[in-house]
């Protein structure tokens, strides 16, 4: 008959290690809203893109504007100075990976006169930090403690099923 008592040590050692596990879960959950919250607010000037109606225009090279907040005036880089109202397009914050703007092409052809066309904007974005490089670095600690945490459970699991059909003598 196999060793029930494995079973029932296990029990108390998994409880153990499941809380441990949500613990990290959690932490890793609270401390990532760190990396968009710990950034600072920057302003760019004459920041260029291309705008193609109803696609993200993405302002920069990637990760170069994170988290875009706002894009406005945005003048056409050819018609000299001509400013893009701020009802024909909306901002994308985007992510680390930085935002962009949308051409709408509800308003018809007056928005539409603006496909394609390339403009500058002034824009603000939330930059990198050094308090958010930290909060970062320490939910990637979380997660390599949670892998670890993974490897435990996975050890224990492998003991008691071993364990239950092995004889005792």
């Amino acid at each position: 008959m196999a060793d029930e008592s494995g079973l029932k040590s296990f029990t108390g050692k998994a409880a153990l290690v499941i809380v441990l596990a949500v613990v990290v879960l959690v932490g890793m959950v609270f401390t990532a809203q760190f990396s968009k919250q710990l950034r600072t607010t920057t302003t760019q000037i004459n920041v260029s893109t291309d705008l193609i109606a109803n696609t993200t225009a993405a302002l920069g090279t990637a990760g170069q504007y994170p988290y875009l907040q706002t894009a406005s005036p945005c003048y056409n880089n050819s018609a000299g100075r001509e400013v893009l109202s701020t009802g024909y397009y909306s901002v994308d914050e985007g992510s680390t990976d930085g935002g962009g703007i949308v051409l709408s092409s509800t308003d018809g052809d007056v928005n539409l006169a603006w496909n394609g066309t390339s403009v500058n904007c002034t824009i603000t974005y939330l930059a990198d930090s050094t308090n958010q490089g930290h909060a970062d670095k320490f939910t990637a600690g979380l997660a390599i403690f949670g892998t670890f945490i993974a490897i435990l459970i996975l050890g224990l699991v492998g003991k008691v099923v071993i364990g239950l059909f092995t004889k005792k003598n």
